[in-house]
């Protein structure tokens, strides 16, 4: 069994490790990293074991937000469309770091379509006109979104707003 010293010393020579990885992350996936604060084993601690840390790093996604200047709904029973709008494909493409949601907010700022990135798979491809022409554009089959109330958020006379649902836990 290693001591409290040992432990210590190994945790030391583990901080290159945990670097080069956060180096990684940032030169090779274009992410924004952090790195956490390690909570060293206190002077004269016996267990090791009382040891634990929260990770060793933070990695920041994008999240992309649009806004419809058309339309305003209130969840996905109004939503006016089946689909719900990401963006075009050529603007997808040229993304380094695809985002981990896209939220598409009504006209009113009050409700939105909040899109996971990873359900790409199942998004479709649409011709779309816009004032520059047509273009290729992807969107979401409404079902695979969650609908979510921003109408309390900013609101002064709101005493106690619901904490939003943890939408990475889906």
């Amino acid at each position: 069994m290693r001591s409290a010293q040992e432990f210590r010393t190994e945790l030391q020579r583990s901080y290159f490790s945990v670097a080069k990885v956060a180096e990684y992350f940032r030169r090779f996936q274009g992410l924004q990293v952090q790195v956490l604060p390690n909570l060293e084993l206190p002077d004269g601690a016996k267990d090791r074991h009382m040891y634990r840390d929260d990770g060793d790093l933070l990695l920041t996604y994008p999240v992309e937000v649009k806004r419809s200047n058309i339309h305003a709904w209130t969840g996905k029973h109004d939503f006016p469309f089946a689909n719900v709008h990401v963006m075009s494909v050529r603007q997808w493409d040229q993304l380094r770091v695809k985002p981990m949601f896209i939220v598409f907010v009504d006209k009113n700022n009050s409700s939105a379509a909040v899109i996971k990135g990873g359900t790409k798979e199942q998004w479709q491809i649409i011709a779309q006109r816009d004032k520059d022409g047509v273009r290729d554009a992807y969107v979401c089959p409404k079902y695979l979104c969650d609908f979510i109330s921003l109408s309390e958020i900013f609101k002064e006379d709101c005493k106690e707003a619901q904490p939003p649902r943890n939408l990475t836990n889906n």
